[in-house]
């Protein structure tokens, strides 16, 4: 309910709206109906997207988010799965449904210790459960980007959550270099994806 309450408040074109939700017969939840694909399913087999693209997906990533960061709100499993493009190619990002409220997670420490997300987009605080912060969500579309742009998520394979509790991720030209890929990222690019 709270969860539901929380996403219902947020009115913005690049996130998926939120209707009404219940709890008869079951917990249920009201959701605009997106007509398109999602990121992950554009991306799926390994293919890296064009600079310009990825650029422009993570423009409208950083829109919405910022229009919920703004009202409190941090979503918490930022991945190409939860971010929707539109028949017309517009971005929707999807799936608040672990998203927290900053104000609950600061005035109570029920959400400290509980771990929630993807493992291969979740930050180091987020993975230790800490209590939800923005930055949660900076890191996730930092290791979104990533992929957009590499083909793959800064840890992949192995041990995960070791290598991002304790690991530097290797920077994308490097990264593309060992696929044998040639995409020509600026530097100011690398640097904002190796910062986030």
């Amino acid at each position: 309910r709270k969860e539901a309450k929380a996403a219902a408040g947020l009115n913005h074109p690049g996130i998926v709206a939120v209707y009404d939700s219940g709890e008869d017969p079951a917990p249920y939840i009201v959701m605009e109906l997106v007509s398109g694909h999602t990121l992950r399913e554009l991306i799926h087999g390994g293919e890296r997207l064009q600079l310009d693209r990825a650029l422009e997906i993570g423009a409208g990533i950083l829109e919405a988010l910022d229009y919920s960061h703004q009202r409190g709100i941090v979503h918490r499993d930022i991945k190409p799965a939860n971010i929707m493009i539109t028949r017309d190619g517009r971005l929707k990002l999807a799936d608040f449904g672990i998203a927290a409220t900053l104000v609950d997670s600061l005035s109570r420490s029920s959400m400290e210790g509980f771990v929630s997300g993807t493992t291969l987009y979740m930050s180091p605080q987020q993975m230790e459960g800490e209590v939800p912060q923005t930055t949660d969500d900076i890191y996730a579309f930092g290791a979104t980007v990533y992929e957009l742009l590499s083909s793959k998520p800064p840890f992949y394979t192995g041990n995960v959550e070791h290598q991002v509790l304790n690991v530097t991720p290797k920077p994308m030209d490097q990264r593309l270099a060992e696929f044998g890929f040639t995409n020509e990222i600026p530097g100011h690019v690398n640097h904002l994806v190796m910062a986030c």
